[in-house]
């Protein structure tokens, strides 16, 4: 288990998928094994990219327009990787993030159909460091998943109020993305029960050839 010291890995999926809950294992399976892990979130992390957090996820006295939701998620990001992210692991951690840049590319470039080379051109800015592994969950059962998501949410922020077809976008986008770099995504199928996900998991990050 050396080969996980220092790393940094992501975890990925629409909402009610149980990314959330496999994070938690996944920390706590670390630690058994004698790894030093830390948990963070996106957006969020920091003090300040929690207030930014707050913002773009529930803002109701005005209209976020795409374009500031997208320079939002990008200015939390920049003070997360800068201010944690790196730190940590420079400090002998392994982080493990709920969410990063795939889901800015699956939501803001999927759902609100922004075009990737805006995207892009943010992650120039921020000198973006990409995780060594991310775990993406999908589900067959999509507007399942979103309901059981809105029965834990006892009010739905901003982006859990969009529609199915929303996340549908945001789905197809993030296969697209595992299609695309599959050296780095894994693909985990989140329908079967919590211990054979976290198993299929673990099995995924051992095979994984971490550079």
């Amino acid at each position: 288990m050396s080969n996980l010291k220092n790393k940094f890995i992501s975890f990925e999926g629409v909402e009610g998928v149980g990314k959330s809950t496999q994070v938690q294992l996944f920390v706590k399976y670390l630690h058994q094994q004698g790894i030093k892990a830390k948990f963070t979130r996106e957006p969020g992390g920091t003090v300040i990219a929690e207030q930014l957090r707050q913002i773009v996820l529930n803002a109701k006295d005005e209209a976020i327009h795409q374009s500031t939701e997208l320079l939002l998620m990008f200015a939390a990001r920049a003070q997360h990787l800068h201010n944690f992210i790196l730190p940590t692991i420079k400090a002998g951690n392994t982080v493990v993030c709920d969410r990063f840049i795939d889901s800015t590319y699956a939501y803001q470039g999927g759902g609100r159909k922004m075009q990737a080379q805006h995207i892009q051109n943010l992650e120039g800015i921020i000198n973006i460091a990409l995780p060594q592994l991310t775990i993406l969950l999908v589900t067959d059962n999509l507007q399942e998943c979103l309901q059981r998501a809105q029965k834990v949410s006892c009010q739905s922020d901003r982006i859990e109020a969009e529609k199915l077809d929303f996340f549908n976008r945001v789905q197809q986008n993030f296969l697209e993305r595992a299609h695309n770099y599959p050296e780095r995504i894994k693909v985990i199928n989140a329908d079967a029960d919590k211990l054979s996900v976290q198993n299929e998991i673990n099995l995924a990050v051992k095979s994984h050839a971490f550079n």
